[in-house]
């Protein structure tokens, strides 16, 4: 994907996000309007705050990506870790930024028949597993329902960079059981080296004090860039992930 077609992509999300913020925060504006006529309401105050949450998160979870190889395709194990800054509108909607350190990646296993060197012929079992570490920014509207606001819904974009690429290849002889293994970890071997794609999630508030609380997400990325890695063909980063989140009201 060219330069151009990857700066249109990520306006195109972006463009996106910010018309259902803004339609998401007049709606309820409207609905909740009155909590924000008086100046001295707890919900004035904290609209007047630009970052009135922190939320400190770790998860982990497994990927199903899509690609060249898909039929071929195990689940790999993934993990998220970073934090996330809100800012609130209404009682019921903000908009939060997250910052993350991702794995991402996949495990492909194949059998082929090959001719080696000599003009004979074996039965080779491959196994690649991909890694892609990636500093993650993502924009994501979030929507509080519920009696007591304690049911978390939201979604948007994210954008990430490469920062680590690794393919470990194992590759076996199927009729001497001889094993050889070799690694692809050179950055120049990934064409492309970023990721964008959209994310929706969905979790329970539980309140552990004024000010403090604790909530456990689901999260499901969908990947929307093709990644060429040299060796697989393509793929798409595709993620469901469970999210522990501690949260700091300010």
């Amino acid at each position: 994907m060219s330069s151009s077609s990857r700066i249109l992509l990520f306006s195109k999300l972006t463009l996106l996000i910010g018309l259902v913020s803004i339609i998401s925060s007049n709606v309820f504006a409207q609905g909740e309007k009155k909590l924000f006529d008086k100046q001295d309401s707890p919900s004035y105050r904290l609209r007047k705050k630009k970052i009135d949450q922190i939320d400190i998160l770790t998860g982990f979870g497994f990927s199903k990506n899509s690609g060249t190889f898909e039929d071929f395709m195990s689940p790999k194990f993934v993990y998220s870790l970073g934090l996330g800054l809100s800012h609130t509108f209404t009682n019921s909607f903000s908009i939060q930024t997250r910052v993350l350190w991702e794995l991402k990646g996949s495990i492909v296993k194949t059998t082929a028949f090959e001719v080696n060197s000599d003009n004979s012929g074996s039965l080779y079992s491959r196994t690649y597993n991909s890694s892609f570490k990636y500093y993650t920014f993502s924009l994501l509207p979030t929507f509080k329902i519920g009696q007591k606001n304690n049911i978390v819904l939201g979604g948007g974009g994210y954008y990430s960079l490469l920062k680590k690429g690794l393919i470990k290849v194992k590759k076996i002889d199927q009729a001497t059981n001889v094993e050889s293994n070799y690694e692809v970890r050179d950055q120049r071997n990934f064409d492309v080296k970023y990721d964008a794609g959209v994310t929706i999630f969905a979790g329970y508030m539980l309140p552990i004090k004024e000010k403090r609380s604790c909530s456990l997400h689901i999260m499901y990325n969908k990947g929307l860039v093709s990644l060429f890695d040299g060796l697989n063909g393509y793929q798409r980063n595709n993620t469901v992930s469970f999210l522990l989140s501690y949260t700091i009201k300010r």
